[in-house]
């Protein structure tokens, strides 16, 4: 598709039309291969030890809860320091910022895909209110307001 596509291109004016249609078709491909729910393309792997398994997995299922270190570890039946350790040991991130990560990917998704308005996708994320959820995602997103990432993706 891709070359018939470069083919097209090259061969002048008179190609237009089917241009037009060859780059409709290769958007239309690209949109339908990344259809597949977030949980399933983001669902944490076999790669991690049970214990982190079982806790990326509820928070994948439950970020729009108050997720605690105390309810992760309890899930992982280790104590809220070696919880914390081993999680950051194979995650690379302490379990708060995996969390807050999680929730602003969802956030994301939620801004570009419903006309849900930023309060009510601040709380379906689980922030504890508009504002932090506004400061969080500008921190991790350049200064940009989640009303501002809706207006330059629309």
């Amino acid at each position: 598709m891709l070359t018939f596509f470069v083919h097209l291109m090259e061969s002048g004016d008179e190609h237009d039309f089917e241009i037009a249609a060859c780059f409709h078709e290769l958007l239309g491909r690209l949109f339908e291969s990344t259809r597949l729910p977030l949980e399933v393309r983001s669902a944490p792997s076999d790669k991690y030890p049970p214990e982190i398994q079982a806790t990326l997995t509820l928070i994948h299922n439950h970020y729009s809860e108050k997720i605690t270190i105390q309810r992760l570890s309890r899930e992982a039946s280790l104590s809220s320091y070696h919880f914390s350790r081993l999680f950051k040991k194979h995650t690379g991130e302490s379990p708060h910022q995996y969390l807050l990560t999680h929730r602003l990917k969802q956030a994301k998704r939620m801004l570009l895909e419903t006309n849900l308005t930023v309060e009510q996708i601040s709380t379906q994320c689980g922030f504890s209110s508009s504002t932090h959820f506004i400061k969080a995602f500008a921190s991790e997103n350049a200064g940009t307001t989640p009303g501002k990432f809706r207006k330059v993706h629309f």
